[in-house]
Order: C-alpha cells, then sequence, then structure tokens
C-alpha cells in the first residue's frame, strides 16, 4: 500500500496516543494494509512500553551510591596544573589580539594589523609576533611565538 505524505511522521505518536482521531483513522487505515509500518509500531510500541516502565521503576539507590562513585573517582592534584608563565602568555596574547582588532577597526581601516609580543619576566627569551588581515568576507590571524619554554 502506498504511504500517505506524513503517514510515517504519524507512528510515534499514534503509539504514545497522541494523535487526533481523524489522524489515528488514517494510520489505522494505512497499517491494515503495509506490513513494514505495521512492523515499525511493534517495535515503537514495545520501546514505548519498556521506556514507560522505567518511568515509573520505584528502585531506590543504595544510600552510599554517590560515596562509591565519588570515591572511585581519580583525584586532582592540588595546584596549578597550567604554568604560571603560560597564563601570563596567554593573558598577553589575549589583549594584544584584542587591541589589534579593536584598533583597525575604530579607524575604519581594514588593513593588515599587527603585534609584537614582548618577553615577561618569567619568559626572558620568549617573544612573538601576530597579524591580522582581511581576508575577503574571512579574517585571517596570524600567530608565531618562539623562546617559550617546554610544557
Amino acid at each position: 500500500m502506498s504511504e500517505p505524505p506524513g503517514t510515517r511522521n504519524l507512528l510515534g505518536p499514534y503509539v504514545m496516543g497522541d494523535l487526533e482521531p481523524h489522524e489515528e483513522r488514517e494510520v489505522e487505515r494505512h497499517l491494515g494494509g503495509c506490513a513494514g509500518c505495521t512492523e515499525e509500531v511493534r517495535e515503537l510500541r514495545f520501546a514505548h512500553e519498556r521506556l514507560a516502565d522505567l518511568a515509573y521503576a520505584t528502585h531506590i539507590p543504595p544510600q552510599d551510591l554517590k560515596e562509591r562513585i565519588v570515591a572511585g573517582m581519580p583525584q586532582r592534584k592540588s595546584g596549578r596544573r597550567v604554568p604560571a608563565w603560560a597564563a601570563v602568555v596567554a593573558a598577553f596574547c589575549v589583549v594584544a589580539v584584542l587591541g589589534a582588532v579593536l584598533i583597525p577597526d575604530l579607524s575604519g581601516s581594514r588593513a593588515l594589523a599587527s603585534a609584537t609580543l614582548d618577553p615577561t619576566d618569567r619568559t626572558p627569551d620568549a617573544g612573538g609576533e601576530l597579524s591580522i588581515e582581511d581576508a575577503g568576507e574571512n579574517t585571517e590571524v596570524r600567530l608565531e611565538a618562539w623562546g617559550l619554554p617546554a610544557c
């Protein structure tokens, strides 16, 4: 039997009893001659019943479940995960990028913008360059850094 437009989309609501009476009759008429949709309704009904069973389950989790789960989780080491020098370099890069992006826009220019990244007390041998260029409908950003200590 040919499937009326949208009938397949009505199978889930049909199983859950959420159709208008005329839609329900349409689906039932279709199911009378379509083995594929009849099988799909059977599978949907089975899944719907299992989910409803789970929703109304009255099992109460054990009192100590949370403690057992937390006890089994790996503990984080105290202290910083990111070296302080990395945070300083990252903050400087953010400031440099914002400055390089906002200053050309304020002046109305869409030309190439650039910034030099200077070393800090924590990274005296580090440096870098940042450039921002209008690339049609996109903006191209290039960041080159050197002299950073290994992570």
